[in-house]
């Protein structure tokens, strides 16, 4: 049979953690940032999204599938996960 002594624990009471600072890759520091933001957020506010241009007509969910299986669309292709 062995016994353990139980370690002293001033030891580890007094031991004081340093202090970390995390900061990420694309931050350089905090005053930096203002510099090349400002002006690109100016050019995206004149920039207009594009609506979407479908090819071909529109297949509704309850006609035939364009795939030729004879099945719904939205039971085949068109099927929502």
């Amino acid at each position: 049979m062995q016994i353990r002594e139980e370690p002293d624990l001033s030891e580890f009471e007094n031991h004081e953690q340093p202090e970390m600072e995390y900061q990420h890759d694309g931050v350089n520091s905090l005053g930096d940032d203002s510099s090349d933001s400002g002006t690109q957020d100016k050019s995206d506010a004149n920039d207009k999204a594009q609506p979407f241009v479908r090819e071909g007509q529109k297949i509704g969910r309850n006609q035939p599938c364009p795939c030729g299986s004879g099945k719904k669309y939205k039971q085949c292709c068109g099927k929502l996960n």
